[in-house]
């Protein structure tokens, strides 16, 4: 029988797709000219991974630098989306995202 490894769980690994889940979509839309979903709706799923900050934050002391590794590595798969994501922030608030 198949064991998860000692010190990962699944709302790791779900944070972990879930930044996954975000980039892949932005490769899709802006490198290969797929559309896959709203701009708007794409941009409340990336923002909804700052959520994971808070996981991390009420998960027992002994598990916070396992969420901590886990947060920078999605951060690191988040980072090329950022500009992208700043813009449709922006332009969300001035009335002009697609």
């Amino acid at each position: 029988m198949n064991k998860w490894p000692s010190g990962l769980f699944w709302p790791m690994v779900v944070c972990l797709v879930h930044a996954l889940l975000v980039s892949g979509i932005w490769v899709l839309v802006f490198e290969f000219d797929l559309d896959v979903m709203p701009g708007k709706l794409w941009m409340a799923l990336a923002f909804a991974w700052v959520v994971w900050l808070g996981a991390a934050l009420v998960s027992r002391p002994e598990n916070r630098t396992r969420w901590m590794v886990a947060i920078g590595i999605g951060a690191f798969f988040l980072a090329p989306t950022i500009p992208t994501l700043y813009a449709y922030a922006v332009w969300s608030i001035e009335g002009f995202a697609p």
